[in-house]
């Protein structure tokens, strides 16, 4: 994602704005197909990822939900991490402080917490919210970047 940074900001300065979004489109893909690949990892080999770090069975356990439950939204954590990035080398860092406040900030946050306590799903709820308010980050991310105005935004 600090890859397509420098790549729409060289390609905005140089005004090829269509090069500048293919950079943005390829860079999700591959980001993107990575992450599969690490999710299917994570998803399948949980246990013995978090026996790497510790022997205690109950920290094992938590690590191993946490890491199949989060990585439900790898594809889309990858997809909004690239689209924030693009952004950020178009100049258009205010659409990066909106979008990461109101979502991660003002969503993620209190539904952890709702989901945590007042659900009683523990730390279940934690993950939960991570992937849903990644998932959601990027389904924002991503109409935004559909609107243009990111290549618009003059430096």
């Amino acid at each position: 994602s600090g890859a397509v940074s420098t790549l729409v900001g060289q390609y905005l300065g140089a005004n090829k704005i269509e090069r500048a979004e293919a950079s943005v489109r390829l860079t999700s893909v591959l980001t993107m197909s990575f992450l599969f690949l690490v999710s299917v990892v994570f998803y399948l080999f949980g246990d013995s990822i978090a026996g790497i770090f510790t022997k205690e069975v109950p920290t094992i356990k938590i690590a191993s939900k946490a890491l199949k439950i989060i990585t439900l939204g790898y594809l889309f954590f990858g997809l909004g991490m690239v689209l924030i990035q693009a952004f950020n080398g178009a100049g258009d860092t205010k659409s990066h402080m909106v979008i990461n406040g109101s979502v991660l900030l003002c969503l993620e946050l209190p539904l952890a917490y709702f989901l945590a306590k007042n659900m009683n799903w523990g730390v279940d709820g934690i993950f939960i919210s991570i992937a849903l308010c990644h998932s959601l980050h990027a389904v924002v991310c991503w109409f935004w970047f559909k609107k243009g105005s990111w290549k618009k935004v003059q430096v």
